[in-house]
């Protein structure tokens, strides 16, 4: 285990691309490693990539650095008919914690 995920064990469902220090910026880039996810309405997995989507987050200070993550994450179709989304909507699906 790597330093940088036991700072953000959350990046360990990202594939990290690129961690770049500008400054006192740290910028750091992945991309979702996760090739399904549940549907949040009716459970259901799906692996019908919709489409993809970036993410930017800001979190708190990491030894006086600015810490931004630029994430690329799927967005998966819900193929299920009886779910309260109608059928081939968008649904964006994402990890529980």
């Amino acid at each position: 285990m790597s330093v940088l995920s036991k700072v953000f064990p959350q990046l360990n469902y990202f594939h990290l691309d690129n961690i770049d220090i500008d400054g006192n910026t740290m910028s750091i880039s992945g991309t979702a490693k996760k090739a399904s996810a549940r549907c949040p309405l009716c459970g259901r997995r799906s692996r019908s990539v919709h489409s993809w989507y970036a993410r930017t987050i800001s979190d708190l200070p990491v030894a006086r650095n600015v810490v931004v993550l630029h994430l690329r994450v799927r967005r998966f179709f819900c193929h299920v008919l009886q779910c309260p989304v109608p059928p081939h909507s968008i649904v964006v699906m994402r990890r529980r914690p």
